[in-house]
C-alpha cells in the first residue's frame, strides 16, 4: 500500500512486527553490506534494493510516527545501502532532511537540503521533488535571516520558471515570489519587494485573471 506525507507517494511494505534492532540486524548481515547498489552485479543488487526498500518501510513508518531519532538512523544506513548515485536516495535525503529540521539540527538539514538540490535541480523526473527542497531551502533561509542565500536560490528558481504554464509550476513561482517577498520585508529592501509584487501580481494576472 502507499501512504502520503508532504506531498509524495511512499509505498509501504507490510513486515512482521519485530523490533527495530532486528531489523536492522538482518539488514546489515547481509554479505554485501559495504557495496552500494551501483557497483554490484544485477542479481545482487536486486536483492539489496528489496532490502533496502524494506529498511526504507520501517523508516518511513517511524518518521510518519514522529519517532525522529530512530527514523534518522534507518534513513542514514537506507541511503548507504541505496547508493548515493541511486535515485532512490534522493527521495530519502529528502525526508532525512526534514527529520534534521523537525529535530531543529538546521545545520545539518540546511546542508542536506543543498546537497540534494544539487543532484535534482537539472533532472526532469524529479522536479517535483526538486520544488519540495526549494521550498524548505527557503523557508530555513528566511528564519535565519540568510538573505543573499534566498535571493540567489529563489531569483534563479523565478527567472527559469518564468514561462512556466501548468498550474503546478505556476503555483511553485507564486511560492518562491512570496518567500523572496518576506526577505525583503524583514529587511527593509522596499524596492526589491515593490518590484517583486508587481511581478506577482502579473503572473497572477496571466494565469488565474486576477491580480494582487
Amino acid at each position: 500500500m502507499h501512504n502520503f506525507k508532504n506531498g509524495w507517494a511512499f509505498e509501504i511494505i507490510e513486515t512482521e512486527e519485530d523490533s527495530v534492532d532486528t531489523y536492522k540486524q538482518f539488514f546489515y548481515q547481509s554479505s554485501y553490506k559495504t557495496e552500494s547498489l551501483s557497483h554490484v552485479p544485477s542479481h545482487v543488487a536486486t536483492i539489496k534494493s528489496e532490502n533496502a526498500k524494506k529498511l526504507e518501510s520501517k523508516a518511513y513508518t517511524l518518521y510518519y510516527q514522529n519517532n525522529y531519532a530512530e527514523a534518522e538512523k534507518l534513513y542514514k544506513q537506507v541511503i548507504e545501502a541505496y547508493g548515493q548515485n541511486n535515485s532512490e536516495s534522493l527521495e530519502c535525503a529528502y525526508i532525512l532532511a526534514n527529520i534534521y529540521e523537525k529535530q531543529c539540527k538546521y545545520k545539518e538539514a540546511e546542508e542536506l537540503y543543498e546537497q540534494t538540490y544539487k543532484r535534482v535541480k537539472d533532472l526532469n523526473d524529479k522536479q517535483s521533488l526538486c520544488q519540495l527542497i526549494v521550498d524548505r531551502l527557503a523557508t530555513l533561509y528566511e528564519k535565519f535571516g540568510k538573505t543573499e542565500e534566498a535571493e540567489s536560490l529563489l531569483m534563479k528558481v523565478i527567472f527559469y520558471n518564468s514561462d512556466a504554464s501548468l498550474y503546478q509550476d505556476v503555483q511553485y513561482v507564486e511560492n518562491c515570489i512570496k518567500h523572496l517577498l518576506n526577505v525583503y520585508s524583514k529587511t527593509c529592501e522596499f524596492a526589491k519587494e515593490f518590484e517583486l509584487k508587481k511581478r506577482l501580481s502579473a503572473l497572477k494576472s496571466h494565469h488565474f485573471g486576477y491580480s494582487i
